[in-house]
């Protein structure tokens, strides 16, 4: 993985270079290093990456799905919290994406869904 390609998937899976660190389990300044081009960007963080991107795609694919086959005529609510915190008191159903990835799984849902031509709105739990 190149270093741009590191830096925008990261960043789409809304992950900030701390949050990214703290996700591979090193250094900030490495995953500075990674994004710069000081440093080869290792296999497994690009593995990490991709799979963490993977699930957020999978949700906003679904999200169209699961409308594409429903009959309801009324808006799709989507739901965001308002901290980290909010975040960890409230999740249920097993959620153990990290707030930053959630909170980019919402516009990912939202804009696919939009595409697919739902109306949708964005509320805060």
């Amino acid at each position: 993985m190149s270093p741009a390609e590191y830096r925008t998937v990261r960043e789409a899976c809304g992950l900030s270079l701390q949050a990214a660190a703290v996700l591979h389990g090193v250094p900030f300044q490495t995953v500075e290093g990674w994004e710069v081009g000081r440093l080869t960007v290792p296999t497994s963080a690009a593995g990490d990456l991709r799979t963490i991107n993977a699930r957020i795609e999978r949700g906003a694919q679904m999200a169209v799905q699961i409308w594409e086959d429903s009959t309801a005529t009324e808006p799709v609510m989507l739901v965001r919290y308002r901290s980290p915190d909010d975040y960890a008191r409230r999740r249920d159903l097993g959620a153990d994406l990290a707030w930053p990835c959630y909170e980019a799984l919402v516009v990912r849902m939202m804009l696919a869904l939009e595409r697919a031509g739902a109306t949708v709105r964005v509320e805060y739990a």
